[in-house]
């Protein structure tokens, strides 16, 4: 469930994040902070599909099973 969040606020952050400099590029701070946003989610992306590649999908989402 937290993978498919995850690839979800991906291209959510993606759009929203292009519609902001598209629209507003003088605005240096909010697209910093949906660029760090988004850094956070490929991040947390990764995390879980490491958690899922090496472990089972079952486990918790903070660290390997027993």
């Amino acid at each position: 469930m937290f993978h498919a969040i995850a690839g979800v606020s991906i291209v959510v952050l993606s759009l929203l994040l292009a519609i902001i400099a598209g629209t507003a590029p003088r605005a240096r701070g909010l697209i910093f902070l949906i660029s760090l946003l988004l850094i956070a989610a490929v991040a947390a992306q990764v995390w879980l599909g490491i958690l899922m590649l090496w472990d089972t999908h079952d486990g918790p989402a903070q660290r390997f099973n027993a």
